[in-house]
């Protein structure tokens, strides 16, 4: 992983289809650490360990499913959320613990 702010920690990129391209990114806050979309890159949920973990993972788009939202939740105990229209389909790969309906920032 690759420190971008003191705060904020951002992973390797990935292709996961021809002409896509997606990063997670590592909020390590006092009250846990926050990742925004996912990583398949064993190598950096390992670093995500030495981090301290995981507590809550936030998925934007469908196309950040894949096995290791399963592989996260299981090693750290963390919290999925993911969009309430997108739920089924997360769910289908990994248990899903809270939905929005709206954009935050």
């Amino acid at each position: 992983m690759k420190q971008i702010q003191p705060d904020l920690w951002e992973t390797e990129t990935e292709i996961p289809a021809p002409g896509l391209t997606t990063r997670a990114y590592l909020w390590t806050a006092s009250g846990g650490n926050v990742l925004f979309y996912n990583t398949t890159l064993e190598p950096e949920i390992d670093d995500m360990a030495e981090l301290g973990g995981v507590t809550r993972q936030y998925l934007s788009h469908q196309d950040e499913i894949a096995p290791s939202l399963r592989t996260i939740k299981q090693r750290f105990g963390s919290t999925l959320h993911c969009s309430a229209v997108e739920a089924d389909i997360v769910a289908e790969t990994c248990p899903v613990d809270g939905v929005f309906a709206e954009r935050r920032v």
